[in-house]
C-alpha cells in the first residue's frame, strides 16, 4: 500500500472552489424551484379563479335570458332606454 501523498496549497484550493461552486449552484437550483412550486402555485390559483368567474359569467348570462323573458311577457317586444329609464314597445 502506497502511503498518502500530501496535496498542494493549489490543489487544495482548486477542490475546495469547486465545492464551493457545487455549493452554490445546488443552492441557486434549490431557490429556482422554489420559485416554480410558488409560480406553479399561482397559475392553480388564477385557473381556480377564472374557472369561478367563468361560471358567474354564465350565470349572469342566463339571469339575464330569463329576465328578458320576464320583461317580455309583462311589456311585450321591445328595448329598455336606461337613459330614460323606459320600456320602447317594437312596432
Amino acid at each position: 500500500m502506497k502511503p498518502p501523498i500530501k496535496l498542494s496549497e493549489e490543489d487544495i484550493k482548486q477542490v475546495t472552489t469547486l465545492q464551493e461552486k457545487y455549493a452554490d449552484i445546488t443552492a441557486k437550483l434549490g431557490q429556482l424551484k422554489i420559485e416554480q412550486i410558488m409560480i406553479n402555485n399561482q397559475v392553480q390559483r388564477l385557473a381556480q379563479l377564472e374557472q369561478t368567474f367563468s361560471e358567474e359569467y354564465i350565470a349572469i348570462q342566463k339571469e339575464e335570458v330569463k329576465f328578458a323573458e320576464d320583461i317580455t311577457k309583462k311589456y311585450g317586444e321591445g328595448q329598455i332606454n336606461l337613459d330614460t329609464k323606459e320600456y320602447i314597445p317594437s312596432v
